[in-house]
């Protein structure tokens, strides 16, 4: 109630975030049993590669297509990928999936820790799963250097464990698609303090972000997150929450602002509104 929600802005979210990924890895099990799967998830992939993206709600289909290989099913998705790789030895899109799988193993070996309180074996592990990642992403690149998801991965990746991969992913990415909701989430994410960002830093992805908006209208999404990000980290923040992300909340729709603000109305006892 009484939000000034963009029309635009609420079809893309629920397009592109609520929307199934065209393929389940059973699926993709099936298909690669056939005589033609390699061949049909070739077409089907390119054609969505080579989709219009004038559709902020369609746009980066093959992100969400390649997702489900990194969705903690690490067993599963592995092999399926390595299965998808042995029929189609020069797919860029095989690589990118187990690229995708490989470098899910290496956020599990790595865990939740901060970084001065993960063992070093740990540690040793995570790296030997990013660097066979990085190892496909950029064998992708290589066959396809357009394939944005390849690069997102790569970004990732050097978040963690280098800078100079970090830099040299994002400025390809930026080159590719310099308005992709998913660049500028990872962009975002590397510019919180907890990655060695700063309130100015994420301040600036969000001017980037608005100063595109035309081109995305995703990119709204970003507009507040440096203060999301303090209040949802912060001791008794109800207060900045009502104040800060309630007005904010009724101009884009942020799941994450109406947790924080619910919950604020909530322990202020005004149930109707918490709920609403």
């Amino acid at each position: 109630p009484g939000s000034a929600w963009a029309p635009a802005l609420v079809k893309a979210r629920c397009e592109q975030f609520l929307t199934p990924a065209p393929f389940t890895l059973e699926q993709i099990d099936r298909l690669l049993d056939g005589q033609t799967g390699a061949a049909s998830l070739a077409a089907s992939f390119r054609e969505m590669q080579d989709a219009p993206q004038d559709d902020p709600g369609k746009r980066e289909r093959v992100y969400k297509a390649l997702s489900i290989f990194s969705q903690d099913r690490y067993d599963l998705a592995e092999r399926i990928a390595r299965k998808w790789l042995a029929a189609d030895r020069d797919s860029a899109f095989a690589m990118t999936a187990l690229g995708n799988a490989l470098a899910d193993r290496g956020w599990n070996a790595r865990g939740t820790e901060l970084i001065k309180d993960t063992p070093d074996e740990k540690l040793e592990r995570m790296t030997q799963f990013f660097t066979q990642a990085a190892e496909q992403y950029l064998l992708a690149l290589q066959k396809d250097p357009k394939l944005q998801t390849a690069c997102l991965g790569l970004m990732r990746i050097g978040r963690q464990s280098s800078d100079q991969l970090q830099a040299y992913s994002t400025d390809k990415c930026l080159a590719i698609d310099p308005v992709s909701y998913y660049v500028l989430d990872e962009m975002m994410t590397a510019a919180e303090p907890r990655w060695g960002g700063s309130d100015a830093a994420m301040r600036g992805v969000a001017a980037y972000a608005q100063a595109r908006v035309d081109r995305n209208v995703l990119l709204n999404l970003f507009a507040y997150h440096h203060a999301f990000y303090e209040i949802d980290r912060g001791e008794d923040t109800d207060r900045q929450a009502l104040e800060v992300l309630e007005p904010a909340a009724r101009q884009v729709p942020n799941v994450g602002y109406l947790r924080l603000v619910g919950g604020a109305y909530l322990r202020k006892g005004d149930y109707w509104t918490s709920l609403s």
